[in-house]
């Protein structure tokens, strides 16, 4: 009303310039929120900065400006989330190349914007997840190095130091005992009696399969009808349950894409 009273408006025509301001403004944000999710924060935050201008001397009402400030945080944690996996996707890419340089540069990049996302109150798995798909970069090598073993005599067959090291590798990651996951193999379920983003142990491995090198994996978590598939390595059987070691032949092992799942369901894989 006072701004009517100032311009000599009435306040229909008030109301009618506040709503053009007020839907110029979310046309900004939904442009914002295209480049958001093709992980284009630069330009997000150009249009963001659109907004703010246009507000800026704006009489608009409260609730809308907070409408407008919580619009741009969850477009910003959108984008930086995007950017984030773009990052660590061109560091696993390095680190196949091995580019020990250019991999470094990315992930310290990708950490620069997780600190971010988590100071825009991001949910707490962004960071655990994220900090996991750091660990399979850095233990990503060329394709030649990463292919090495797999031209040794079976992998059951390992001598000792390098039964140990591939143990140390899959150390690496921290191990999940609950939920079981449901594994299907070649016919067969078994249930694990832990797993990793790198690998997993399988409990009552048959002695008939102790030759296997390739095997695929079709599973899912205990109470879980989603179901991922993957490629790994047999490595071994150990113990008197006849566990075998199982590893992922892929550094984006469908593990991940569980882990970050069971989160967001609010049950998180616990070791």
């Amino acid at each position: 009303m006072a701004q009517g009273v100032m311009t000599g408006r009435t306040p229909e025509v008030v109301r009618e310039i506040l709503e053009q301001q007020m839907n110029r403004c979310r046309d900004e944000l939904k442009k914002a929120d295209h480049f958001g999710k093709l992980g284009d924060i630069e330009s997000a935050r150009r249009r963001f900065d659109r907004v703010r201008a246009m507000v800026k001397d704006a009489r608009l009402p409260a609730d809308y400006l907070n409408e407008l400030k919580e619009s741009i945080r969850t477009i910003e944690i959108t984008g930086l989330k995007k950017l984030t996996d773009q990052l660590l996707e061109r560091a696993n890419d390095c680190a196949r190349k091995d580019d020990i340089a250019g991999r470094a540069s990315y992930i310290k990049e990708a950490r620069e914007h997780i600190g971010r996302v988590m100071a825009l109150g991001a949910e707490p798995d962004f960071k655990e997840v994220s900090e996991k798909k750091i660990e399979v970069a850095l233990m990503t090598s060329s394709a030649a190095a990463a292919a090495a073993p797999k031209t040794a005599a079976p992998r059951a067959a390992f001598s000792a130091p390098e039964r140990a090291a591939v143990q140390r590798e899959q150390r690496r990651f921290k191990r999940f005992a609950r939920p079981q996951l449901e594994v299907d193999v070649d016919g067969r379920r078994f249930k694990t009696m832990n797993w990793s983003i790198g690998g997993m142990a399988l409990i009552g491995w048959p002695p008939e399969w102790d030759g296997k090198q390739h095997i695929d994996l079709v599973f899912n978590a205990e109470g879980d009808d989603v179901r991922y598939t993957e490629g790994g390595q047999f490595l071994r059987v150990f113990g008197e349950g006849r566990n075998a070691s199982v590893q992922f032949e892929s550094v984006h092992s469908q593990a991940l894409k569980l882990v970050q799942r069971l989160a967001g369901q609010g049950r998180p894989a616990q070791e």
